[in-house]
């Protein structure tokens, strides 16, 4: 009974192991595309001045603010 499960998490943890390949298929083919939309978004931030602002003072990430509406 044993021999028979542990077969059977074998064959599965392949088939997992399977379901990798397309991802990183998926992620070479879009790797371009995200570096363009990155180059795209920096730039229409620089054009409105945000980026400069974030980059000379970047928020303070440990003080969270709530805003109540």
């Amino acid at each position: 009974m044993t021999t028979n499960l542990n077969l059977i998490w074998a064959i599965s943890d392949v088939f997992n192991g399977f379901l990798v390949i397309p991802n990183l298929i998926g992620r070479l083919f879009l790797s371009g595309v995200v570096v363009a939309e990155t180059k795209r978004f920096e730039l229409e931030l620089k054009k409105k001045g945000v980026l400069c602002r974030l980059i000379r003072n970047p928020p303070d990430m440990r003080r969270r603010v709530f805003v109540i509406p």
